[in-house]
């Protein structure tokens, strides 16, 4: 069975506990913005697409992921009378990818998330507009070799994170963030665990942390 080494866990519950802790220091900058009135004239953006490079560490044993990538969009909804600029809704796509050659050939490590949620931004601070948000979706795990697939798994994940967005332009900011992923494995092991590459223990929510950094544009 291979083998890898055991990330820092010092490390990884410092960053998961600054995703956490950044998503609820800006939920509770939201909630004080709702009941006063900002500071800030500027309108938030209706409508905002972002994209850039992601950096992945997983607690499994598969260590970091170097390749990565996001993408996400999402705007201020109008539901009716609630209508708020600190308040939205946001979809994310992100792909994170690694290459291993543990007996002289490559085997392809691949993460990906699709998660949807609630994103809270708080009031406006000079240049600078720090967010969080909470999502929710579905985690993939591949391995693969040149041919084929060799095992896969979707699991039910759950996002907390964080950043914070710096205006470069009237429509355009430079986004940094991090984000703390909970993944919920199933009762029992799966193709994936067999693999013994992207290790899950069953029945346990096993743990990523992702770092972004990229360009936002807002209209």
């Amino acid at each position: 069975m291979l083998a890898w080494s055991t990330p820092r866990q010092g490390i990884e519950k410092d960053v998961m506990k600054a995703s956490v802790r950044m998503f609820s220091v800006c939920v509770t900058a939201a909630a004080l913005n709702a009941i006063c009135e900002p500071l800030a004239a500027a309108q938030a953006a209706k409508v905002e697409v972002a994209g850039g490079y992601a950096l992945l560490r997983d607690d499994s044993g598969s260590g970091n992921f170097p390749i990565g990538w996001f993408v996400s969009g999402g705007g201020n909804p109008a539901l009716g009378t609630f209508n708020k600029e600190w308040f939205g809704l946001v979809g994310e796509v992100s792909g994170n990818h690694k290459m291993v050659s543990p007996l002289g050939f490559d085997i392809h490590l691949s993460v990906y998330s699709f998660m949807g949620g609630a994103k809270f931004a708080a009031p406006k601070w000079r240049a600078m507009t720090p967010f969080g948000q909470f999502l929710i979706g579905a985690h993939r795990s591949e391995v693969s070799t040149a041919l084929a697939i060799q095992g896969s798994a979707t699991r039910f994940a759950y996002e907390p994170g964080g950043g914070v967005d710096v205006n470069v332009a009237s429509h355009y900011a430079v986004r940094v963030g991090v984000n703390g992923r909970f993944i919920r494995s199933p009762d029992h092991a799966d193709r994936v665990d067999n693999t013994a590459l992207i290790v899950r223990s069953p029945g346990v929510a096993s743990k990523e942390f992702q770092l972004i950094a990229g360009m936002v544009f807002r209209k």
